[in-house]
């Protein structure tokens, strides 16, 4: 009886959303990069419009906007996306991006 409760307790744990967001931030220690790009965004209607746009593209895990700075920090999925396609998003909505050395 005691292995079954166990078993039990031990796939609910695996099938909760607990579960599910610790494997996933497990997963995806090893699956993230970051970049910073340098924009020409001048405004928060652009900030807003390169964040709406770049949180679907494939790959990206999370954004941080620094409209003072003009700049995008971008923590993407490398075996998802790469630097070059991130940039190519970033001008196909109208704005400068290079990479921030």
């Amino acid at each position: 009886m005691k292995k079954i409760i166990a078993i039990l307790a031990a796939a609910a744990l695996l099938l909760s959303p607990v579960g599910a967001d610790a494997r996933a931030k497990k997963s995806n220690k090893a699956s993230k990069a970051e970049v910073t790009f340098v924009t020409t965004m001048d405004c928060e209607k652009c900030a807003v419009k390169v964040r709406e746009n770049l949180s679907f593209e494939k790959g990206v895990l999370g954004l941080d906007i620094k409209l003072a700075e003009k700049t995008v920090k971008i923590v993407y999925n490398p075996k998802k996306t790469d630097v070059e396609t991130l940039g190519k998003a970033i001008r196909k909505l109208g704005y400068e991006a290079e990479v921030k050395k």
